[in-house]
């Protein structure tokens, strides 16, 4: 029989539930530009929001951009799709939904709320 030491570990990017990895996720939402914090609660993990109606919304393009390029201290947390729209004179929109660390990131937020 295994104790709960032993069981193996999975990285905080696959949503490893620990202390560890809690306060991983915790230390890169504090971070965060409060204007990256803003835009985390603006996009949904599962539903890709226009980049005009977040923009409508108060968060800035740059903000956006900021969040999709990862770097050493900060991982990225929001993933950009150009989904094709052939019906309009453009032919890329750009949509914007949130990458698993962006997930864990908004849910540690909710959780330092509660």
């Amino acid at each position: 029989m295994t104790g709960r030491d032993e069981l193996p570990h999975l990285a905080p990017k696959e949503g490893c539930p620990c202390v560890v990895c809690d306060a991983a996720r915790l230390a890169h939402l504090r971070g965060l530009s409060s204007s990256q914090r803003r835009a985390l609660d603006a996009l949904d993990p599962a539903i890709p929001r226009h980049v005009d109606d977040l923009r409508r919304g108060g968060i800035r393009w740059r903000t956006l951009a900021s969040m999709t390029a990862g770097d050493r201290r900060r991982p990225a947390l929001v993933h950009r799709l150009d989904l094709r729209r052939p019906l309009l004179d453009a032919p890329y929109y750009s949509f914007a939904l949130l990458t698993r660390h962006g997930a864990d990131a908004l849910a540690a937020r909710r959780r330092s709320r509660a």
